[in-house]
């Protein structure tokens, strides 16, 4: 009785002496440091923002595929440089799990690239107009891959400092126990190990994810040395709830919007028009000798392989719409069970706190209950970003929210006046609920050169002036709306 008495003393002068000194890592504060990796920041820049740095009207498509190549290589180096025979296994504890291997991804089929004899050059144009956009779309999916890891990474370390804190915290804890007969050098062996171990993996993962966000400047354009910009953190969490269309909505919007499927078909209006050509080349004298029926048949050949392709292509887009689907639900059910199993844990290490905060709790227990929640929000913050870079994945395929129950197909109105020499081409939306980003006007017979109008302001005019009053001016005006879309409008001017 005299034992337990004397235990119980010693045990309240060390809750206490904790209570008093052990301003080391303040535990009052634990939680709200914990969750502040979600807090808004003024000086950041949001994903909206970083894609448009990434490409825009401004840098051309080659620069921006480039660019995202040279970034996902120093990300690879920098990897290699900090961990050359792999993260290790403690390490991979904490972040294994936030490092995506960021490679540049396929289009979802890939275009026919013969290059056909056609009569209309337009047609090929305006095919490989369509395939660019596909490349912008696929290289704003990797931007938005690359930003939401990096989110997850730094997030992850954040969590890791404040555990690492705790560890400290901890050890100087256990010495103190043992002042009062509470512990013993074993257990601050172990405590002091347990430190050791993470500051090893937290400095390691700090030095690569320092080194690795500078690629952000060379995705971006800028010195790789300069300062990196600083990513907004998402703290909005993706529910059911926050898609509105539902599975044959996605495919259906996907297929009409799909820039895939109308490269196709401009690349079938090629062939059919280059299977025309060699019919008549009969007529010229190139076109005499026993290779016309060989010649025939493969332009033929040719037409059916670009329908075929066609068919290839939408059910290639209708499959990787249902898989993206089911694996954002799939993804997000995971973050719901991680959210949930979080609340219950933050609720017991906030009773503990509390207790702690009362003089009523020895601060081992807090750290232990402390390093729970931060273990549940770091799953937590894992399944969070990848998410949001799933539903980025889906949205890449519908090229648009997938938060909105109504789809309206967009179209625009090309109206062209002509004043004698003068011409004057403008382009309006006739959906209010999708703006227009950008038209590509492209001449044949390069009559003019190729021009990109990006001021809505007016009506995304071009005026031109040609030689003669007659002059005939043929063309197309390629017209990039804000979800993705893209819309041609022929013109032929007499």
């Amino acid at each position: 009785m005299k034992f337990v008495f004397i235990k119980s003393l010693l045990l309240t002068l060390l809750i206490t002496t904790q209570s008093a000194f052990a301003t080391r890592y303040n535990v009052s504060n634990l939680v709200q440091d914990a969750e502040s990796i979600f807090d808004y920041r003024e000086d950041a820049i949001d994903l909206g923002e970083f894609k448009k740095l990434v490409i825009n009207e401004n840098v051309e498509v080659a620069i921006a595929y480039e660019r995202l190549f040279q970034a996902q290589q120093q990300i690879y180096q920098a990897r290699a440089a900090y961990f050359p025979y792999g993260v290790g296994s403690i390490t991979a504890m904490y972040f294994t799990s936030a490092f995506s291997y960021l490679i540049l991804a396929e289009l979802i089929t890939s275009l026919p690239s013969k290059i056909f004899a056609v009569q209309k050059q337009k047609h090929l144009r305006t095919a490989q107009a369509f395939t660019v956009e596909v490349v912008k779309a696929n290289i704003k999916n990797q931007t938005a891959l690359i930003y939401y890891s990096f989110l997850k990474q730094e997030a992850l370390l954040k969590l890791a400092k404040i555990e690492l804190d705790l560890l400290k915290s901890n050890l100087e804890g256990k010495r103190e126990e043992v002042e009062f007969g509470l512990a013993t050098q074993t257990d601050v062996n172990n405590a002091e190990l347990s430190y050791l171990v993470v500051k090893d993996a937290y400095l390691k993962y700090q030095s690569f994810f320092n080194t690795a966000k500078k690629s952000l400047n060379t995705l971006i354009g800028r010195d790789f040395e300069s300062k990196p910009i600083i990513l907004q953190p998402v703290g909005e969490f993706v529910d059911y709830s926050n898609i509105g269309m539902d599975i044959d909505q996605m495919e259906n919007v996907a297929i009409n919007r799909s820039n895939e499927l109308k490269a196709a078909d401009w690349m079938i209006r090629a062939s059919i028009s280059n299977r025309r050509s060699v019919k008549w080349s009969i007529l010229s004298f190139s076109g005499i000798g026993f290779g016309y029926g060989s010649r025939v048949r493969f332009s033929n050949s040719q037409v059916i392989e670009s329908r075929l392709r066609k068919e290839l292509i939408e059910n290639n887009i209708q499959n990787s719409v249902y898989t993206s689907y089911t694996t954002l639900e799939n993804f997000i059910g995971i973050f719901k069970e991680n959210f949930a199993l979080y609340q219950t844990t933050r609720n017991i290490a906030v009773g503990d706190i509390e207790e702690f905060d009362a003089g009523q709790n020895v601060l081992s227990k807090v750290i232990r209950s402390g390093r729970l929640l931060l273990g549940d929000l770091r799953e937590m913050v894992r399944t969070h970003y990848d998410v949001l870079i799933k539903k980025d994945d889906l949205e890449r395929l519908v090229l648009g929210t997938v938060e909105s129950q109504v789809y309206k197909a967009t179209s625009a109105e090309l109206k062209v006046e002509r004043n004698k020499r003068n011409i004057t081409l403008e382009v309006m939306a006739m959906n209010e609920l999708v703006d227009i980003e950008s038209v590509k006007y492209s001449f044949d017979r390069n009559i003019f050169k190729e021009q990109v109008i990006s001021n809505s302001g007016s009506n995304f005019r071009l005026s031109l002036r040609t030689r003669l009053n007659n002059t005939q001016v043929v063309g197309t005006a390629i017209v990039t709306m804000t979800n993705g879309e893209v819309i041609v409008k022929e013109f032929d001017i007499k």
